[in-house]
């Protein structure tokens, strides 16, 4: 193999290994389940990244055991969904969201932050506080939740 070969060889390794990771990332969400989810956002800044929305869910405060939970879902009649009895155990069906809990009554589901366009974070820290700011989540076959955009109703 000619050194030119060599050099290109590792060049596409480089290239298609974080390309198939995202990919691999990216199929996980393929037909996965969405959902819109009220949110309570806090509206920091951070001086490296930019704007960004801390939010914080209403299915956040439920009632949980420590560890690892899964809350089941429901539509609530508008597009909307609600969470009820987080439970340690993995649903068999329907849709449900995977979070970690502390014990205390506060879960975390790996979604509570979102970086907004510099200058539009006021505008959303607004609609949470009229409470027409929403999270459009995909959800994997885990319950492993992806924040796919904010929703402003």
């Amino acid at each position: 193999m000619t050194r030119r070969a060599l050099f290109w060889a590792l060049v596409a390794i480089q290239a298609v290994i974080p390309v198939g990771m995202l990919g691999l990332k990216e199929a996980r969400y393929a037909g996965a389940d969405r959902v819109l989810l009220q949110v309570e956002p806090v509206d920091p800044l951070d001086p490296l990244r930019g704007e960004y929305v801390e939010l914080r869910y209403t299915i956040s405060s439920l009632e949980a055991p420590g560890g690892t939970v899964y809350v089941p879902l429901y539509e609530t009649g508008d597009g909307i969904w609600a969470g009820y009895l987080p439970r340690a155990a993995k649903p068999s069906s329907g849709t449900f969201i995977r979070g970690d809990s502390n014990g205390s009554g506060h879960i975390l589901y790996g979604i509570e932050h979102a970086y907004v366009q510099e200058g539009t974070g006021r505008q959303y820290e607004i609609a949470a506080q009229e409470h027409r700011l929403y999270a459009e989540v995909a959800l994997d076959g885990d319950g492993r939740g992806r924040l796919d955009h904010l929703v402003i109703r």
